[in-house]
């Protein structure tokens, strides 16, 4: 065991310096200053697919390389990072991109080409002359057509204005668009708006049509035109000779310059400077917070990815599993002080009140009515403030009030919290604390309550106070007209104010050995973290050795009990537990104990947990004696009678024996299942060693050593325990039994 472990971590230790080794690999920082240096071979140029760029590039720069992307966003990502050496398109949308936020790039002077945009016209469109239309209502409406590209490309001015809608239509109009490109055509409060969008709705007019949009890819709008499924193209589409082989396009409606975008090694600032930038990107949720309703309402089209906790959220982030999260900005400053690697947008998401929630019932009521009246007088005062300031500006010297120890004169209250939303809850050596911690703990003080504070995942508290599980819960919880249906909320006690969390163009400047040492003094020493891991180890093994043990009994009771004394009925019962506990995943059948079963029992999470998994374990208990006993000959129950074995004796002494030798390898890997499984005992505020680790990580926002940790710890106690049980395969092993003591086992069956 000891060889294992040591080469575990030597991989490890290997795997980190191959993983420093290569984020420090040495990048090429030449700045470009001029086209002339892109025409070279060593230099690759992005282009978007089927753009004029690429015969743009093929003509003025010739000697580079040319590599072909899906859509222009993704160009200009690959240049901030170094993945291409220059990027061609649009100059005016590049240089709207870098004002609106794209940073790490820059534009090149001149350009490589300038380009007529038209209108593309379908060849099966049921509109009669629909090319001539379009050409006289340009040539009609060119100042009209001037003004529009100058409002909306040049002072970039979104404002639409109100087009006069063809009240007895002749035509029905139906136009394709990108919605994808701005200032041309894009979504905005989720709705088509730009520059095409406005003269489609001027040539609807002008023709006398009622207008329809239809939004595809790039790669299938001149498809969609040549199939008819639509009557027009209106997407900023270049007039080139090739595509004019395929349709027909109108007039030119403006000329285009074509620019070249750079990396600009001057600077380093966020990867997406404006919320806009991340519209179909990849977002990250907190399950269970008001930032799902927010953030999809902000961006509709993005693509969600939900993580329990800040901590997931923050390392998905750093690992670029995501894009961006939206979170309170007290959080987000906590996360960014931590990591320069993280940045803030600063366009306001949310404005948000928060309050400490309570069950709807008697109770609940009386203690919310107590609280909102302490809570007044310190409104009044302004200390509330006071101690918002106090825990926003933590450092080491803060303390608060011993809720641990106040006398219950009035009995105790529960609190539950994530203790992962700083300034409001967070663990600081093994305690919980921060502004409502303290708030509650004042009040808690005042009106004669003891204070017990339970920690659980942020999706679990709601269902923990409306289950009675606890009293109250404060986690900086939104206040919001769907949680008001489940829960009743104090008076707002702060408001906070939402922003977005996007990675920067900044990368820790740190030696491999630095590292390693900060991240193990914020993991393991600072604030005594140490502890914390011990007492979550011991929770785990606390409750794996004894829902091992118990399960072991019960399931060996229930099947003497059923099968061994053919009790039918019983029989039939246990198959059905244990088709509905197999079937069933454990985080829900600790919840279910934990929250419904239990729910109006003042019983700790550790023994629910204990629980929970003593009826699973028991459950493949009879699973493997069933198995073992199937795998005996029928024959040794008849020769046993025949020598006069009572059925009792012949199960216990000759039938058990070699079923254990059968079943014992599927017992080994179910104590490893069971340790593994105790995982997500935190969901029913139990603080094993996942927990901690959770909780610690919320603190440090470094990942490797908790996680490293908590993986060891896992394969030490699944070792320690399967050494145990190998040492019970060694007894039972007929091929490993010496001479003696085979002898001895004869000679003690003869007394029988």
């Amino acid at each position: 065991m000891k060889n294992t472990i040591k080469q575990i971590l030597k991989l490890i230790l290997l795997s980190f310096i191959l993983i420093n080794l290569f984020s420090c690999s040495i990048n090429n920082n030449e700045s470009i200053n001029s086209i002339e240096q892109l025409n070279d071979s060593n230099k690759s140029i992005g282009v978007w697919t089927g753009s004029i760029a690429s015969d743009c590039v093929k003509k003025e720069i010739p000697n580079a390389k040319i590599l072909d992307y899906s859509d222009n966003i993704a160009g200009y990502i690959a240049v901030q990072e170094g993945k291409i050496d220059a990027f061609v398109f649009d100059k005016l949308q590049m240089n709207l991109a870098i004002e609106n936020g794209q940073k790490g790039v820059k534009l090149l002077e001149g350009n490589i080409g300038e380009i007529g945009v038209g209108v593309a016209i379908s060849p099966k469109t049921k509109i009669d002359n629909l090319m001539n239309k379009m050409n006289n209502f340009i040539h009609d409406n060119q100042d009209i057509i001037d003004d529009m590209y100058k409002r909306w490309a040049i002072d970039k001015n979104e404002n639409m204005p109100e087009i006069k809608e063809a009240s007895n239509p002749e035509y029905h109009l139906v136009v394709g668009t990108s919605g994808t490109v701005a200032p041309h055509s894009y979504y905005k409060n989720n709705e088509l708006t730009g520059y095409d969008i406005e003269l489609a709705k001027r040539f609807a007019s002008y023709i006398n049509a009622s207008l329809e949009f239809k939004v595809y890819d790039y790669d299938s709008i001149v498809a969609a035109a040549l199939t008819g499924d639509i009557d027009c193209i209106m997407a900023n589409l270049n007039i080139t000779e090739e595509r004019k082989e395929e349709i027909a396009f109108s007039d030119p409606l403006y000329i285009v310059e074509t620019g070249v975008m750079v990396k600009d090694n001057n600077e380093s600032t966020l990867k997406y400077n404006s919320i806009s930038e991340l519209a179909d990107k990849k977002i990250g949720i907190l399950t269970g917070t008001i930032y799902d309703s927010i953030t999809k309402k902000v961006l509709p089209n993005a693509n969600y990815q939900y993580y329990s906790t800040i901590t997931d959220l923050t390392s998905a982030l750093l690992s670029n599993k995501i894009d961006g999260f939206a979170e309170d900005e007290s959080i987000l400053k906590e996360i960014v002080k931590n990591n320069e690697e993280i940045g803030i947008i600063r366009e306001e998401v949310s404005n948000v009140e928060v309050g400490i929630i309570f069950a709807k019932n008697a109770h609940g009521d009386k203690l919310r009515e107590e609280f909102n009246e302490f809570f007044s007088k310190i409104k009044e005062s302004g200390e509330d403030v006071d101690i918002y300031n106090k825990w926003e500006n933590y450092d080491n010297t803060t303390t608060m009030i011993d809720y641990e120890n106040l006398p219950a004169t009035n009995g105790t209250i529960t609190m539950a919290t994530s203790g992962m939303s700083y300034p409001f809850n967070f663990v600081v050596n093994n305690k919980v604390v921060g502004y409502e911690a303290e708030l509650i703990a004042r009040f808690a003080q005042e009106y004669g309550y003891n204070m017990q504070v339970l920690q659980m995942t942020f999706d679990g508290i709601i269902s923990a106070v409306q289950s009675g599980k606890v009293d109250l819960a404060a986690s900086g919880i939104g206040i919001t007209e769907e949680r008001s249906k489940q829960v009743n909320y104090s008076i707002p006690d702060a408001i906070i104010k939402g922003y977005v969390a996007v990675r920067t163009n900044k990368s820790k400047d740190e030696s491999f050995i630095n590292k390693i040492i900060d991240s193990f003094q914020r993991t393991f020493l600072k604030e005594n973290r140490w502890k914390m891991f011990l007492e979550g180890i011991l929770t785990t093994m606390s409750i794996t050795i004894l829902s091992l043990l118990l399960g072991t009994i019960l399931g060996f009771i229930a099947y003497t009990t059923a099968r061994r004394n053919f009790n039918g009925l019983f029989a039939k019962f246990v198959n059905f537990i244990i088709w509905l506990i197999h079937g069933m995943p454990m985080v829900v059948l600790l919840m279910i104990l934990y929250y419904i079963i239990f729910g109006n029992v003042s019983i700790n999470g550790f023994y629910v947990a204990v629980i929970g998994f003593t009826l699973s374990f028991a459950c493949s208990m009879y699973s493997m004696l069933l198995s073992g006993e199937k795998a005996i000959d029928k024959g040794q129950n008849e020769a046993a009678f025949t020598l006069g074995y009572t059925p009792s004796q012949t199960f216990y002494k000759i039938i058990l024996p070699q079923a254990a030798y059968h079943f014992l390898p599927s017992y080994k890997a179910e104590i490893v299942s069971l340790i593994k499984a105790t995982a997500v005992v935190g969901y029913i505020a139990v603080q094993d060693i996942t927990k901690i680790g959770d909780i610690i990580r919320s603190r440090t926002y470094e990942a490797f050593f908790p996680l490293i940790v908590i993986a060891i710890m896992y394969f030490v106690m699944a070792a320690i325990l399967t050494y145990f049980v190998n040492k019970i395969d060694y007894l039972i092993d007929p091929e490993k039994k010496d001479k003696k003591r085979i002898l001895k086992e004869i000679d003690i069956s003869k007394d029988i």
